[in-house]
């Protein structure tokens, strides 16, 4: 099978010659290649040249662009630092009467978001369907909380949530105009960032009653643009899982935080489940025995339904023999 059909096969809940394994590159593959990861955020051919590299050397059966949540709220109307050596990072936020008068659906593909959507296109130029090529954009949650600021909305959520939700019926829109410019690019799935959707800043009310038709909105989208949906989430969300079975997304991509066996078992053949060694310590800090430990013990538990993946992107400093004890686990 090619990985494509494997990715294919495993949302579908159908048999497999042997469990997908798609980790999130991004930041490792950029260090791995020596390229600046600035500059890799803002030139597609750099940031192109460097998954593919990763792409050689572990022949996943997926591979994303890279994790940048400040591309959407830049093109927003947010400023963005940008240092050489890191991501770039918001420095001011949006005030409140810009993005109400703001047409999110008009400029969303504006400053550096086409970067990424002209990554995926030099993506699939260079691997066609070998593998799933995959686009990682801000959900509508956290394009809002990032374009405005954390604290404002965790503010807005508790004084003014009809404004809310009418910024995410906006944002959620040029989520969807997004998505299909990484159709017509070339991308096989589209993966929504979902970071803000966490029990610190989002109640169940507001999770099922704000959040989740909008989440329900885009993936049905994605399923009409013949994307592969996907959602990600990070930290513990164990309880927000009831929820998120019903996004109407074909993956689940959750952290460490989670227990997965767990997570499958909640949402059942909703969805697929993605994920989730530790980055934060095992990957970056464990030896490569513990990394394969911990990948094969997820693979004893999980089976049809399930992509093996990192919990979130891989940082810079992951030791490359860490990455590849996780991507040969299922090939063992």
């Amino acid at each position: 099978m090619t990985g494509l059909a494997r990715i294919q096969s495993a949302i579908s809940f159908e048999p497999v010659d042997r469990v997908p394994v798609a980790p999130m590159l991004g930041a490792h593959a950029v260090a791995l290649a020596g390229i600046d990861h600035e500059r890799a955020c803002r030139d597609a051919a750099a940031q192109a040249e460097a998954l593919l590299r990763a792409v050689e050397i572990y022949e996943p059966d997926a591979v994303f662009t890279l994790m940048d949540l400040s591309a959407e709220p830049e093109a927003f109307g947010a400023e963005v630092d940008a240092v050489s050596g890191r991501p770039p990072v918001i420095v001011r936020h949006i005030p409140r009467a810009q993005i109400e008068t703001r047409r999110l659906e008009e400029c969303v593909l504006s400053a550096r978001v086409p970067v990424f959507v002209d990554t995926v296109t030099r993506l699939r130029r260079a691997l066609g369907d070998s593998i799933c090529v995959a686009a990682l954009i801000s959900g509508p949650l956290t394009a809002a909380a990032n374009a405005i600021g954390i604290a404002q909305m965790s503010r807005l959520l508790r004084r003014d949530l009809a404004f809310v939700a009418h910024l995410l019926d906006r944002l959620s829109a040029a989520c969807i105009v997004l998505q299909e410019g990484h159709a017509e690019a070339g991308a096989h799935a589209v993966v929504l960032l979902e970071p803000v959707a966490t029990t610190a800043i989002l109640g169940p009310r507001d999770l099922k009653e704000v959040l989740l038709p909008r989440l329900q909105l885009i993936s049905t989208a994605a399923r009409e643009q013949g994307l592969i949906s996907g959602l990600h989430v990070c930290g513990d969300c164990s309880v927000s899982l009831p929820f998120f079975a019903h996004s109407g997304a074909h993956v689940l991509s959750l952290d460490a935080a989670v227990n997965l066996p767990s997570a499958q078992h909640v949402v059942g053949q909703h969805m697929a489940i993605m994920g989730n060694v530790d980055v934060r310590r095992l990957l970056p800090s464990g030896s490569p025995a513990e990394v394969a430990r911990a990948a094969q013990a997820l693979l004893a538990e999980l089976d049809r339904g399930f992509i093996l993946s990192t919990g979130c992107e891989a940082p810079p400093g992951t030791p490359q023999e860490n990455m590849q004890a996780l991507v040969r686990a299922p090939r063992l």
